[in-house]
């Protein structure tokens, strides 16, 4: 029935639930797995500019 099973997750409580729903179900058709971790977007240059930005206790 199912020749391939994506399974996405954010590490929520939910998606947990889901990605053990998802591997069961692919155990039981004998399906391969691929998983896909989904995270907030963030950017590099501005977590870089934080780490060389002042901090408060400095005078």
């Amino acid at each position: 029935m199912y020749k391939h099973i994506l399974i996405a997750t954010d590490g929520s409580e939910l998606a947990n639930r889901a990605l053990d729903h998802g591997l069961a179900l692919a155990k039981a058709v004998k399906a391969p797995v691929t998983l896909v971790t989904v995270t907030q977007p963030w950017s590099a240059l501005d977590m870089f500019r934080r780490m060389l930005a002042p901090t408060q206790a400095e005078p």
